[in-house]
């Protein structure tokens, strides 16, 4: 108990102390519960997340997602969102993350646009921007606009590969660049393997860690309801979760294990208007 005390609050001491993390975990209990691997896939959150997939989604959705990093209140990710056709290729979509509480927060405000080019490539941008904050008058505050840029390409009907690039030009949160905004890249493969089974695998690399390995599986073992696991790398966390789909409704539930600091659940519903 006391081990895992001492992991928590480091973990909070570098958050605090780095000011710049934006640390936004992937978008929606589905790709939650299969490693944290979002970038390939096709659904609402996964669109969100990889703006190139948003021309997918179909008509207007809107939904939220709720994350209780480590069971912690001080560590918890909400996250609205919703989405809306622009033209038979094309869609908008806005977001709004929040992480922490009053003393230490960081916000996360977007605006993305999707298009199709052909019927085998799709391509994305989003706009973003975000805010870092505490109550501590030792501590300022700092705003800053960034941008992402996505793609998705598929080879055939049951081969999605998906790119995507936070923050390219690596902007600080100040003027001296002692405060980074990490730049992350990713790059995903998603595989129907039959239409029950499908496997997705990512890679991701932010600029100050290791590369991370993100992989799970999704069955359907009913219609419309889900099964899912996975895990990633640095650090390795195993995870699981359910979903389930009825008419204009779907939710997920996710849950991320790291051996240290216990489990991570997940929580996320959309709604088609």
């Amino acid at each position: 108990m006391g081990k895992k005390i001492c992991f928590l609050l480091l973990y909070i001491l570098f958050s605090v102390g780095s000011m710049s993390q934006f640390a936004f975990p992937t978008i929606g209990a589905r790709a939650g519960a299969m490693g944290g691997a979002s970038v390939a896939l096709t659904d609402f959150w996964s669109a969100v997340d990889n703006v190139a997939a948003l021309q997918n989604v179909g008509g207007p959705a809107v939904g939220t997602v709720l994350k209780q990093t480590f069971m912690m209140d001080r560590l918890c990710y909400k996250t609205l969102a919703f989405s809306v056709p622009v033209s038979e290729v094309g869609a908008v979509a806005m977001r709004y993350t929040h992480f922490g509480k009053a003393i230490y927060s960081e916000q996360r405000l977007s605006a993305a646009y999707s298009q199709r080019l052909g019927n085998h490539v799709a391509v994305g941008a989003e706009l973003c921007y975000l805010y870092c904050g505490t109550t501590d008058v030792y501590y300022d505050s700092y705003h800053r606009l960034s941008f992402a840029v996505a793609s998705q390409m598929y080879i055939t009907p049951d081969i999605t590969i998906g790119f995507h690039v936070f923050n390219p030009f690596a902007v600080a949160l100040n003027a001296n660049y002692s405060l980074p905004i990490p730049s992350v890249v990713r790059l995903g493969m998603a595989y129907s393997i039959t239409p029950e089974l499908m496997a997705t695998v990512e890679f991701e690399k932010n600029i100050y860690m290791r590369c991370s390995i993100r992989s799970g599986m999704e069955y359907v073992f009913l219609n419309g309801f889900y099964a899912r696991l996975g895990f990633s790398t640095a650090p390795l966390i195993y995870t699981f979760g359910v979903g389930v789909e009825r008419g204009r409704w779907s939710a997920d539930i996710g849950t991320q294990v790291h051996n240290a600091l216990g489990v991570s659940p997940m929580l996320s519903v959309m709604y088609s208007i």
